[in-house]
């Protein structure tokens, strides 16, 4: 990954740094991915889009992987198994670059955005 201004001048920090990502177990094994999708969200505040590619009736039901990069604030809600069949909501604002890891046994099960951007998304797990 590389980080920092989009060219040399005036900015401010003047400098780009390299930071190598490493997953948590390499390679990642998977057998459900979505690849890289793109798309334009447009929601009023409160009022999630899911993004239905994640999840029990998706291509990617249990997964472990999550990469979602914005191109503006957005509020992403995510749902995650409890580890018994239960669940788990996390609500994060974000804005730009966001990965995320599971545990297998606590996986992303079900990924929903509010707000006004376009997103790249990618998930990769078990189906």
């Amino acid at each position: 990954m590389v980080a920092g201004p989009p060219s040399a001048g005036e900015t401010f920090p003047g400098t780009v740094a390299s930071v190598p990502l490493r997953l948590r177990t390499d390679p990642k094994g998977f057998n459900s991915a979505t690849g890289v999708l793109q798309r334009q969200i447009q929601t009023n505040p409160g009022v999630y889009v899911t993004l239905g590619e994640v999840g029990a009736s998706g291509s990617v039901p249990k997964a472990n992987t999550f990469y979602i990069k914005s191109g503006g604030p957005l509020t992403l809600r995510i749902t995650t198994d409890d580890g018994v069949g239960g669940s788990v909501v996390a609500v994060v604002p974000i804005d730009g670059f966001n990965f995320f890891e599971f545990d297998t046994t606590k996986f992303l099960k079900l990924a929903e955005v509010s707000g006004s951007a376009l997103i790249e998304y990618f998930a990769s797990g078990q189906s």
